[in-house]
């Protein structure tokens, strides 16, 4: 991974081919956040940390604390509150894409800016609270993410959770903001999950 937001963006970009390959596999990753994406030799990515993954289209649930790395968590994690996303049973699998697709922008957003997010924030409690809240990330704080990089996070972070792109959407917009910054997208490239 280079140094540059365009350089950045391609591994981004690369990242999200291997997420979309996990999501039509049924795999939801359930904790996306940058230190499970690991840089292989040729410097793609792979993900990896698996422990939090579950199949998709089941009505998945988890009893305890929510799960999940607490700046990249989505606030419907957070919550627990399924209830007020009004899910119908066909909505399960869209549901628990969205949350990878919130996760894989905040790692995004560390990814493109150096900074964690809400990095101005020095307590995860206090994270956890402004996420719960419906407090995004401000892009002043984030002032070298290009506008058409941070139009994209911002749609990630749709409150409800069906609001959210999908990841073969999100890699579009990705490939469109490529284009604003001056040079070609990639090429589509699938890495290989990685278990730990």
């Amino acid at each position: 991974m280079g140094s540059t937001v365009s350089s950045r963006l391609d591994f981004l970009r690369m990242s999200a081919d291997a997420m979309t390959y996990l999501h039509e596999m049924g795999v939801v990753h359930g904790d996306v956040n940058p230190s499970n994406i690991l840089v292989k030799d040729d410097g793609t990515p792979a993900i990896c940390d698996f422990g939090n993954s579950h199949l998709a289209g089941s009505q998945y649930t988890r009893t305890g604390p929510p799960v999940g790395t607490a700046r990249y968590t989505p606030p419907e994690v957070i919550s627990q509150d399924l209830e007020e996303i009004n899910l119908e049973a066909s909505d399960y699998k869209t549901l628990y894409y969205a949350r990878d697709v919130w996760s894989f922008a905040m790692t995004g957003l560390e990814l493109i800016s150096g900074a964690v997010p809400y990095h101005h924030v020095d307590s995860d409690v206090f994270v956890l609270m402004r996420i719960v809240s419906g407090e995004l990330p401000d892009h002043m704080h984030y002032e070298t993410v290009p506008q058409c990089v941070w139009d994209i996070l911002i749609r990630c972070w749709t409150r409800d959770p069906k609001g959210r792109p999908t990841m073969v959407e999100l890699k579009n917009d990705m490939d469109n903001a490529r284009k604003v910054l001056g040079s070609s997208p990639p090429p589509e490239s699938i890495p290989e999950p990685v278990s730990s």
